[in-house]
């Protein structure tokens, strides 16, 4: 975290000692605009990736309700005898 550090407070002094106090004003602007662009851009994936998880969660319940429903067992004990089968298999 150093680097980063004082590559956020190095930049402006850098350009500011370099280019002028107008260089710092743009550098600045610039910084900002694509802070913003950032920030709305994190906020839209955030929101997507939890409209994304609510519906995994829904559609595995759904698929839980429909297993028992066919089959009786439950998704623990379809997925125990499928271990079971595999590891029987491996042995032959």
């Amino acid at each position: 975290m150093i680097v980063p550090g004082i590559l956020v407070l190095g930049s402006p002094l850098l350009s500011g000692f370099l280019f002028g106090p107008d260089a710092v004003a743009g550098l600045l602007a610039g910084i900002i605009v694509s802070g913003v662009q950032v920030a709305i851009s994190a906020s839209n994936t955030g929101g997507a990736w939890d409209n994304c998880k609510k519906e995994v969660e829904k559609q595995r319940s759904a698929f839980k309700a429909k297993c028992k429903l066919e089959t009786g067992k439950s998704l623990d004990q379809i997925k125990e005898e499928y271990e079971a089968m595999a590891d029987g298999d491996e042995k032959t």
